[in-house]
């Protein structure tokens, strides 16, 4: 079995000596452990902070820091 990624030639394995999991790792040139690979973003400027937001009955000191690009909800 002929292996290419993107056009590009990545390696000849005999169809008997593989698994599917290896398979596809050479396919897409990573582990399926990992859907999207992880990536470091920096943090961003803090936009909004609460710092010990209670409200009777609901949530006590809630604190948090909300920075420019994360999402909160």
């Amino acid at each position: 079995m002929a292996v290419f990624r993107d056009g590009t030639y990545i390696g000849l394995q005999r169809a008997e000596s593989m698994d599917g999991d290896s398979l596809i790792s050479m396919m897409v040139g990573r582990e399926l452990t990992q859907l999207f690979p992880q990536r470091e973003k920096p943090a961003g400027d803090v936009l909004l902070s609460v710092s010990d937001l209670s409200l009777k009955g609901i949530f006590q000191q809630v604190s948090f820091d909300l920075r420019a690009g994360e999402v909160l909800g």
